[in-house]
């Protein structure tokens, strides 16, 4: 999560959507939280969680609840066959499973325990003033930059994965049907089809 007080905005930061290539082009200075702050984090909320990814249910208990009411608040959204194949590549270049492949992986999400895995990205997000779409990121970054008065800054892409093929050449229909069940809401709340 970033917060400018100065622009006013908060941004809430899900997993695996291009969050990084946004939070370096946001002008400076802004805040987050730093890694030593996760004690703290969990005394206020009850949970253990990455401080750059705080779901927005956790927010008014970490800052000012007018903040919260009166800044422009706003994500991104990612096609959630696409974002899993995501996960599926940084999380074995970072050795955190043990699944053989792909479909192994899949069949047992709901036994991954990383952070926001669990949480659909419309339930992490919660009620923003603006989603933008991974699959529109820099169109979508330049109207929020215009909502929020900062200057357009040309994103850069960050933690790409090399030799990745297409997500639709990773899904059986299994599989297909695993996301469709764990992430239905995303599906209907954003549009995304497979």
């Amino acid at each position: 999560m970033i917060i400018s007080d100065k622009n006013k905005y908060i941004f809430i930061r899900t997993q695996k959507v291009g969050g990084t290539s946004i939070t370096r082009a946001l002008p400076k200075p802004n805040r987050g939280f730093m890694k030593s702050d996760r004690t703290w984090i969990e005394g206020q909320t009850g949970r253990r969680m990455d401080p750059n990814h705080i779901p927005a249910k956790y927010i008014k208990q970490l800052i000012d609840p007018c903040k919260v009411d009166e800044y422009f608040k706003f994500s991104i959204a990612r096609n959630p066959y696409d974002r899993a194949v995501s996960l599926y590549h940084y999380l074995t270049r970072m050795g955190k499973h043990k699944y053989i492949n792909f479909e192994c992986f899949i069949r047992n999400i709901h036994k991954i325990e990383w952070y926001g895995v669990q949480m659909s990205q419309s339930e992490f997000i919660g009620e923003v003033d603006y989603v933008i779409k991974f699959e529109n990121l820099q169109t979508d970054f330049n109207t929020v930059c215009k909502k929020i008065g900062v200057p357009h800054k040309q994103l850069q892409h960050y933690k790409k994965t090399d030799n990745r093929r297409h997500y639709r050449d990773y899904y059986d229909d299994e599989t297909k049907q695993i996301i469709v069940n764990k992430f239905q809401d995303d599906i209907d709340r954003f549009g995304y089809t497979f």
